[in-house]
């Protein structure tokens, strides 16, 4: 409440002073509530509300944050090699790598895991995603629902910390448009490698260092 008061005030130019004339509330009461030292009754809630012209839900709202304005912008022309990375269940193709810190990965996805006991473990990893099937017949496996079977041109959305994986049960090839809300090396670490450069899973064994 002290947050959305002080961003009120701020955004309208008014003082303390200003306000506590408005609302018949006194400057030191204000001082306190917008600062954590005081909560203000309900009926004191609706007097501010009702002096500043604004909804009492307002002061239940988290103001937002001011940030700088960003520009950036990548386009993938689906000609670039350097994103491709192949595990033991998929080849990921990572689209617009030369952003960095991103907020959400997008990539392209070719599914090789035919059963479950190909596949193994349940993949576990901080965010969430969205996969569209693009190609091919993809089957979901999670921990907590029944197994769904995607064609062309239906999608999934998950929590990525319920253990899930994906399984291609088409004739031919199964490729999928995913979008995940975890830093590319979250999802790195959550998968076993077939490729050598790969970096290994957080949990997978320290090899000897005497071991060439």
């Amino acid at each position: 409440m002290g947050e959305a008061l002080r961003a009120l005030r701020s955004r309208n130019g008014w003082s303390l002073a200003d306000v506590a004339r408005m609302t018949g509330i006194s400057t030191s009461a204000l001082s306190k509530a917008e600062n954590g030292r005081l909560s203000l009754t309900y009926d004191k809630l609706a007097a501010l509300a009702t002096g500043l012209g604004v909804d009492i839900a307002t002061f239940f709202e988290k103001p937002p944050v001011e940030t700088r304005f960003s520009g950036r912008r990548s386009i993938d022309r689906g000609d670039a090699t350097a994103g491709t990375i192949e595990t033991s269940n998929y080849v990921y193709h990572y689209l617009n790598t030369e952003i960095l810190n991103k907020k959400m990965v997008p990539l392209v996805v070719e599914h090789t895991a035919r059963t479950r006991e190909e596949f193994g473990d349940f993949v576990r990893h901080e965010g969430e995603e969205f996969l569209y099937v693009l190609e091919g017949r993809l089957q979901v496996l999670t921990e907590l629902y029944e197994a769904a079977t995607l064609d062309a041109g239906q999608s999934v959305y998950l929590d990525s910390d319920m253990g899930h994986a994906y399984l291609n049960v088409g004739d031919g090839t199964c490729r999928t448009l995913a979008v995940v809300s975890a830093p590319a090396e979250t999802i790195n670490e959550a998968l076993e490698p077939r490729n050598p450069s790969f970096a290994p899973r957080s949990d997978a064994p320290e090899r000897d260092p005497s071991e060439k």
